[in-house]
């Protein structure tokens, strides 16, 4: 004799199963949704724990860093130059610091620091033509102490440096020469040009003349 189970019986059973299914299906949500925002959150971050207290060690740091580019003109309001051309320099095969190709522009050294970033930033000129007439530096040695040098970078941005220190170094003394390249934990520059007197026989001056300046 087959036992058929009433309706009322297996209402309730299959109430049963789909109430049982559906608190399985919401606590697994719940679970899912928890891993799944702590695993937001890791991503979203980024920093590991021991970065967490001090943002100085934090690897985005470098980000809030200043960027700095190729300088592209100079003005020098004491030495009556205004928006001049800046040129790339380098060593030439004499192990020297080259010039610019016009008498007009001045030169930036390409390998070392960009006006603006921490270091000495050279940059020199012609004194004066072939001809002796007065080339672009010709007066830089009017500039004293306090007085404001003018770049602009390839990006418009202008750089104010003031004038601290001027002087003259001899050609033949490597020691004092080497003043113009000394390194700086401060941003400076070096303007470099030729003075002192002409020797013919060597075609070259016996100082330069070194203006240096900070950034203000």
């Amino acid at each position: 004799m087959k036992i058929r189970p009433s309706e009322d019986f297996i209402i309730v059973l299959m109430s049963s199963v789909i109430l049982s299914s559906l608190a399985f299906a919401l606590v697994s949500l719940w679970q899912f949704g928890k891993v799944s925002a702590q695993g937001n959150e890791v991503g979203i971050t980024l920093i590991p724990a021991e970065f967490s207290a001090s943002a100085q060690r934090s690897p985005f740091a470098n980000l809030n860093r200043p960027r700095f580019y190729k300088p592209v003109s100079l003005s020098i309001e004491k030495a009556g130059l205004f928006g001049v051309a800046m040129a790339d320099i380098t060593i030439d095969p004499q192990n020297r610091l080259g010039v610019p190709e016009s008498y007009d522009a001045v030169g930036w050294f390409k390998d070392g620091p960009k006006p603006g970033e921490p270091g000495n930033a050279v940059i020199d000129g012609h004194y004066d033509k072939r001809d002796g007439s007065p080339a672009v530096f010709y007066r830089l040695g009017k500039l004293t102490s306090g007085d404001i040098i003018n770049i602009v970078d390839e990006r418009g941005r202008q750089l104010d440096f003031e004038v601290y220190d001027v002087g003259y170094v001899n050609v033949s003394d490597p020691v004092s020469s080497e003043k113009a390249f000394e390194d700086s934990d401060r941003s400076v520059i070096t303007l470099i040009t030729c003075g002192g007197v002409w020797n013919a026989r060597e075609q070259n001056y016996s100082k330069r003349l070194l203006v240096k300046a900070k950034l203000i």
